[in-house]
């Protein structure tokens, strides 16, 4: 039963640190930035990944496959970039985490091994 109990102590963080989504940008004619990492798709059904983009009024303008590349606006269906966690569920996860080791570790020293 110990066995099980730590490993989903130790499995659960690292699915927790895994989550993440992607969120639809809306391209209004105002410039703004991205996040690092987005997903652009072209007209052709063509996705490309783009680093550290920002929207401009006549183009997006990022890194892919390492070059610099501006695709204009008019070739773009839509754009989706990738939002962080919240770190709320992390804190509550480090709470509990802490919790059920302190539980482990008191009831190993009340109750030890029989000799």
């Amino acid at each position: 039963m110990r066995t099980v109990s730590r490993r989903i102590l130790l499995v659960l963080p690292l699915f927790t640190l895994g989550c993440q989504s992607w969120k639809v940008v809306e391209l209004s004619p105002k410039p703004r930035s991205l996040s690092s990492s987005s997903w652009i798709t072209m007209k052709g059904g063509q996705r490309l990944e783009l680093r550290d983009g920002r929207v401009t009024a006549d183009s997006l303008i990022g890194i892919h496959a390492r070059l610099r590349r501006a695709i204009p606006r008019d070739s773009v269906v839509s754009v989706e970039e990738r939002v962080n966690p919240s770190p709320v569920p992390f804190v509550m996860l480090g709470g509990l985490l802490v919790g059920a080791l302190y539980l482990l570790a008191t009831s190993e020293l009340n109750f030890g091994p029989a000799r």
